[in-house]
């Protein structure tokens, strides 16, 4: 089992390993959406887009938080990108990702996964802290 890089700092948030790693039929749906909760369209929106090759990198390399850590210590970004996957079990799911790297999964039972990729690196994304 991979050994988990939380360190108890208080700033990095505790993962987990994901269970979304290999997605199969993966399809970029949107590119530079603004989410409805920003209420006006964000001017730097457009601009985020991830290529295919992207997308498969954050879903490699993206660790599970839980849902509080997702709402309450990540960076909210009003820009993502969204898609659909299927998961090796044949399971149809919708994903997005952040602009800040912050992504979920919402599977067909309901059930949301939430990840954070802190090691990606696509152009699109604001340099790592």
């Amino acid at each position: 089992q991979a050994q988990d890089e939380n360190r108890d700092d208080g700033i990095t948030p505790p993962t987990s390993p994901s269970r979304i790693t290999e997605p199969r039929d993966l399809v970029i749906e949107a590119v530079g959406v603004t989410s409805p909760a920003a209420r006006r369209p964000h001017p730097e929106c457009p601009d985020f887009k991830l290529s295919m090759d992207e997308v498969r990198g954050y879903f490699r390399e993206a660790r599970e938080v839980e849902e509080q850590v997702y709402s309450h210590m990540l960076n909210w970004s009003p820009c993502f990108v969204e898609g659909t996957l299927t998961l090796p079990n044949g399971e149809k799911a919708e994903w997005e990702i952040q602009h800040f790297r912050a992504g979920s999964v919402l599977l067909n039972n309901g059930e949301s996964i939430f990840l954070y990729c802190a090691r990606c690196t696509a152009k699109a994304f604001p340099p790592a802290e």
